[in-house]
């Protein structure tokens, strides 16, 4: 028997649209999320023409590089844990969906045998590498949170007083993680 994955294994139809309501709606959160980010970047600073391009996509979001020369010593590494675990389950799930809706456009699934074992090793350690990081950063916001106490903010701008305390942040600028 070769091996493989059994997609949707013991859910009904009905868990199956339960399922993908909850996806369409953490997706319109998603982009929700990126919208409101991009109505505070649009109203920043002009850019001078300065452009990433393919190059600087590579380099600074895909490679990391600011985050890699940071703190190479303490939050780069942590940092870099999540990103690319994260994007690994993104590249993961992507492929995992190309396999089981590839036969509507003609491609086999391809889940089996030596490449669905790699497949699944694979991206098992990288989602534990995920895990360690997410943990790890737990733990480190914890630890700072004991340190310097509650987040501070500045009595005449108004503004986070991260020299005070690291972990102050201004309220419109958060992620939508706190559900």
């Amino acid at each position: 028997m070769e091996p493989t994955r059994e997609s949707y294994l013991h859910i009904s139809s009905e868990q199956k649209l339960i399922f993908y309501l909850l996806m369409a709606a953490s997706i319109g959160y998603l982009i929700w999320q990126i919208w409101a980010r991009v109505k505070v970047w649009r109203s920043g600073r002009k850019n001078e023409g300065r452009t990433l391009g393919w190059e600087g996509l590579r380099s600074v979001v895909l490679g990391q590089r600011k985050v890699q020369n940071s703190r190479p010593d303490s939050g780069a590494p942590m940092h870099l844990m999540i990103f690319y675990g994260f994007m690994s389950l993104v590249l993961a799930t992507t492929l995992l969906s190309i396999a089981e809706y590839g036969h509507i456009i003609g491609i086999r699934n391809f889940h089996t045998g030596g490449y669905y074992l790699a497949y699944e090793t694979v991206f098992d350690l990288m989602g534990l590498m995920l895990l360690i990081g997410l943990i790890w950063a737990g733990v480190r916001r914890w630890h700072l949170a004991s340190v310097h106490g509650t987040p501070t903010v500045d009595a005449e701008t108004g503004r986070p007083n991260r020299t005070v305390n690291p972990l102050s942040y201004e309220k419109g600028d958060r992620l939508g993680l706190s559900l």
